[in-house]
């Protein structure tokens, strides 16, 4: 999910696919239904180990694991966007997609 980080050392040196992976679960809850609003998910931890600054999130889909990833990284202080050319919603409901990109807005993500 993620494609860009920015860090400020070399310490991504290991299996970056490994860590994109590690990333998306933590973003997601790891894969159940607990976003880091409700409680930690090791986002946190995996991008401030690895001196991550900046997150570009791209990823289906953008009403769930793309809006939380991005709300979590944002909420945690990280400078974070949302790539508009790759995020695609499921839209369960009609205008979910919307919604979620307007909820990253108001919470200081920003798109591109």
């Amino acid at each position: 999910m993620i494609i860009r980080a920015q860090s400020s050392s070399r310490k991504l040196s290991g299996s970056l696919l490994a860590f994109m992976l590690a990333i998306l679960a933590a973003g997601c809850g790891g894969g159940g239904e607990s976003t880091g609003a409700q409680s930690a998910t090791g986002l946190e931890d995996l991008l401030r180990d690895a001196e991550i600054t900046d997150v570009v999130v791209v990823g289906l889909a953008t009403d769930y694991c793309v809006k939380e990833t991005a709300l979590d990284a944002a909420r945690l202080g990280f400078t974070t966007t949302v790539l508009a050319d790759g995020v695609r919603s499921v839209n369960l409901n009609p205008g979910d997609g919307a919604r979620a990109i307007a909820e990253m807005v108001g919470s200081g993500v920003t798109g591109e």
